[in-house]
């Protein structure tokens, strides 16, 4: 609703702007170097594996971490967002340092996140979340008059406000702490999960980066509708993602084979698939009213966000297998797969570019790449499962069910 408001009110060439520097926010979660992301799998394992005490442990060290991380994305934050912003603005350094404060607290946030639904903690997780939506929305519509250093502000005021409300509804607050063999091990475990994580990332939002290249920033900003509608529809994705990649690895710490896994990935595209088909009908018809009546100079934008919301559509069932691939520790034949997909579409992207097809051509390549991919994922992931027995998980280098028989030796 925000970002509606802003395209309307900035106008196309602003508004590119405003894409762009939204791209700095979704590429800044490499900085962890995906500690959130071993944290997001070896906690649930630990407690899967009645191992409190190092799941607690884990948390600590990620947080720590994930501190000095967010100082670390803060700084490259306020750099990335002076080359992107238009030299002549006058308020590009405030923009600047109010995105590198936006970065730094989203760092925090996605770990808080990690940590609630490791816990199974999500009516809890929903309440920070519905404050930190509410924030952005008030106080985006409330300072957009100041532009795209108000439309910052909110970002980070929103961030800011889900930290206050981690701090009173978390299940089990952390304590920062470093341990560098530690944060080594979770680095090694994350940094293949984040990687896939942010190479879907860059297949989702290359065409915006192709589109300023190939078609200026003017367009940019005109296709930055398709974008919001894309990044609303994947927010049903992550939300289905949050529910079940917890609770596929706590049944994998408890030796649950692959059988188990894949129905468990098979239900999650069945609830996605479902969910944002009752998304995707009103957003899009929302968006043709929008740009027919509200938002003429973004006409332009209309066909295509149908199209790329239909690519999205198809992706959604297989979403799962994804999480499983990550879970059972086949993180790099995940971020194969994804590397494949992005040549593909950038391929199909500048071919189609090349040939004058516009904004519409933009679309159909990520579309056509999305039920490609879908496919591809779905088929290797069930191959891989059916080579998982029952009991087979592992953690820490030992099988689950060594380390219950030495449990019970103990007891």
């Amino acid at each position: 609703m925000v970002n509606f408001a802003a395209a309307g009110v900035l106008g196309p060439s602003v508004f590119g702007h405003w894409v762009l520097l939204a791209l700095v926010l979704q590429y800044s979660s490499i900085v962890t170097l995906g500690l959130s992301n071993a944290a997001g799998r070896e906690v649930p394992i630990r407690l899967g594996a009645n191992r409190g005490e190092d799941a607690a442990f884990v948390e600590d060290v990620t947080l720590g971490g994930t501190l000095l991380a967010a100082l670390a994305g803060a700084l490259a934050a306020v750099v990335v967002a002076l080359l992107v912003m238009d030299p002549s603005d006058p308020h590009r350094y405030v923009i600047a340092l109010l995105m590198g404060v936006a970065v730094a607290t989203q760092q925090v946030y996605l770990l808080t996140q990690v940590l609630f639904r490791s816990r199974f903690a999500f009516r809890a997780m929903a309440g920070q979340m519905t404050l930190a939506g509410m924030v952005v929305l008030v106080s985006g519509l409330t300072l957009l008059r100041f532009g795209l250093a108000g439309l910052t502000a909110s970002v980070a005021l929103g961030y800011l406000s889900a930290l206050l409300a981690a701090g009173a509804l978390l299940p089990r607050r952390p304590r920062p702490r470093l341990d560098r063999a530690e944060s080594r091990r979770l680095i090694s475990i994350g940094f293949p999960i984040m990687l896939a994580g942010f190479a879907f990332i860059v297949l989702t939002t290359s065409d915006r980066w192709l589109v300023l290249a190939f078609l200026g920033r003017e367009a940019v900003g005109v296709y930055g509708l398709v974008g919001m509608v894309a990044s609303g529809l994947l927010l049903v994705a992550s939300v289905a993602g949050q529910q079940y990649f917890p609770r596929m690895a706590f049944a994998f710490g408890e030796g649950d084979g692959g059988h188990e896994l894949a129905a468990i990935a098979r239900s999650q595209g069945r609830v996605t698939a479902t969910a944002m088909g009752l998304v995707a009908v009103p957003t899009v018809a929302g968006a043709w009213v929008a740009v027919t009546y509200l938002l003429p100079a973004y006409r332009e934008a209309a066909l295509p966000l149908t199209i790329v919301a239909a690519g999205i559509l198809a992706y959604a069932a297989s979403s799962g297998f994804g999480n499983l691939l990550n879970v059972v520790g086949r993180q790099r034949e995940y971020l194969t797969l994804q590397v494949l997909a992005i040549a593909v579409d950038l391929a199909l992207v500048v071919g189609l570019l090349a040939v004058g097809a516009g904004l519409l051509g933009v679309a159909v390549a990520p579309a056509l790449t999305f039920g490609a991919y879908a496919f591809v994922l779905r088929r290797r992931a069930i191959d891989i499962a059916r080579s998982i027995p029952t009991d087979a998980g592992v953690l820490d280098g030992d099988p689950l069910r060594r380390l219950r028989a030495q449990a019970n030796d103990r007891s």
